[in-house]
């Protein structure tokens, strides 16, 4: 009160009506003016720009009508410049018809605001976006999503992206920006032009949708025409299926935020695919060059030849191996081809059925040392190894065999203490992050997720009844700090 009371005695009673208003409710006995008060302003209310924004949401006690004329008021006995801003797409038809019948007798001036895409982008995302909003861009720009708000959202969302795939492969980031935009358009511009969000949820592998199309074809009702029509669509989006990362970047436009510890393993596993993938292309267009060309000086290209295999070492196979191995044994070159085997035996501890294809149906492609050596290493895998060795193969970064996770997802919780209290240094911080991610695999089975639980409830009992254990473990498990009890 004093604040006031100082106020009005400074020159309070110069103030402006709007400004009067405001400071009623807080002075005793003038609070049940302020209803009395509201009216007296808008009579205060002259040569002024007002604006009347979103139209469309009046709902059913403010009809179009007594809008316009109130502008119409406000224009002609006030002296007022009025703005008025609706969306006509989404009134209802009786909107629209008061809308069109108003406009002419009131509006003065019409602007049409409809950007392109284009220019919706350029607004959005800047003339010069970064990476990650020039994907986003041209993934706009191919729905025809003209929305600004929506853009600038899903901007924020790309990012944010770029910053959680950073040192993963680009595909990844291309792949994950291409669902965003698609989940984006579904879920913040739903028209029945356009499949919803659920819809995009169950989209199956591409056989079993085209056969699901056919069917729906036949039956030829509004559904299976709206199906097929939504289809089509996603044909030239590029879009066949939703995988484990689209479903992850789905779920993250629907709740409004990243879920890191189930979107981080499934983008680290596509990535690994990814560069797996890449590294194959380039050890087979290296080689395919040497037989199908005459490009190249013969020592350069050998050289070239060694370091682009070496790369490869642990995503070939065995017959690609033997190709390059006689190469180079009949270059003059055996020291190389004997270390190409030895780098591939040392590379693919992670996979050994590599090791058993020189037994196999192709059997006839290996000879003298180089089958030799395969199978001597097959046969040292063919004793059941124990769980200490099959985690310590496990190389998520790399690669990994189904087997090997099979068998350490049997261990219960006092072989994962005896594990863990048994390793240090670089063995311990790769044996527990190893422990936790199996469970955290795409398509992890019960026995597998078992192992990651037991793992954490294991680091979470020791942090709590040791605080300096709990600061230790802090950098492995978070959850470990809090040393909470399970």
């Amino acid at each position: 009160v004093g604040t006031v009371v100082e106020t009005m005695e400074a020159g309070g009673w110069q103030l402006k009506p709007l400004q009067i208003i405001k400071l009623l409710p807080l002075i005793p006995y003038l609070g049940k003016l302020e209803g009395l008060a509201n009216e007296l302003s808008f009579a205060s209310v002259r040569n002024a720009v007002i604006c009347f924004d979103d139209l469309e949401r009046g709902g059913t006690g403010l009809r179009i009508a007594d809008i316009f004329g109130l502008a119409s008021f406000l224009k002609e006995e006030r002296n007022c410049r009025v703005v008025l801003i609706s969306n006509q797409e989404k009134l209802d038809s009786k909107g629209k018809d008061d809308l069109l019948l108003y406009l002419e007798k009131v509006v003065d001036e019409t602007v049409h605001f409809a950007p392109t895409s284009v220019e919706a982008c350029k607004i959005a995302l800047g003339e010069t976006p970064d990476l990650s909003r020039s994907m986003l861009r041209e993934r706009i720009e191919q729905l025809g999503i003209s929305n600004i708000r929506v853009i600038s959202r899903l901007s924020n969302m790309a990012a944010e992206m770029a910053v959680i795939f950073e040192g993963m492969h680009e595909r990844v980031l291309q792949d994950a920006i291409q669902a965003l935009a698609l989940f984006g358009c579904a879920q913040f511009l739903p028209t029945d032009n356009f499949p919803p969000v659920d819809h995009l949820m169950k989209l199956e592998n591409g056989w079993s949708r085209y056969f699901n199309d056919a069917k729906k074809e036949e039956e030829e009702t509004d559904e299976s025409r709206k199906l097929v029509a939504w289809s089509a669509l996603l044909d030239s989006y590029g879009y066949s299926y939703t995988s484990s990362l689209d479903a992850e970047i789905g779920h993250a436009v629907k709740q409004g935020y990243f879920d890191r510890s189930t979107l981080l393993p499934v983008a680290q596993e596509l990535s690994l695919s990814f560069k797996i993938h890449a590294t194959q292309e380039k050890f087979n267009e290296a080689w395919t060059k040497f037989w199908h060309s005459l490009d190249g000086d013969g020592a350069q290209l050998l050289r070239e030849l060694r370091d682009i295999t070496v790369d490869a070492i642990n995503v070939i196979g065995p017959g690609d191996l033997q190709t390059a191995f006689e190469v180079f044994v009949q270059a003059g070159q055996p020291e190389i081809a004997s270390d190409l085997l030895e780098r591939f035996i040392a590379g693919n501890q992670h996979r050994p059925a590599v090791f058993d294809q020189v037994d196999g149906v192709f059997q006839e492609k290996f000879s003298g040392k180089f089958a030799d050596r395969l199978r001597a290493e097959s046969e040292r895998h063919r004793t059941l190894p124990s769980i200490e060795d099959a985690l310590d193969r496990i190389d998520f970064e790399r690669g990994w065999n189904s087997e090997d996770v099979r068998i350490v997802a049997k261990a219960d919780i006092s072989e994962i203490e005896r594990m863990l209290r048994n390793s240090n240094g670089r063995r311990f911080r790769i044996r527990l992050q190893t422990l936790m991610r199996i469970g955290k695999m795409q398509d992890a089975q019960e026995d597998e997720k078992r192992v990651s639980q037991n793992t954490l409830e294991f680091m979470k009992r020791i942090a709590a009844a040791d605080p300096i254990i709990a600061i230790r473990m802090r950098q492995y498990i978070p959850e470990a700090a809090s040393g909470e009890k399970t």
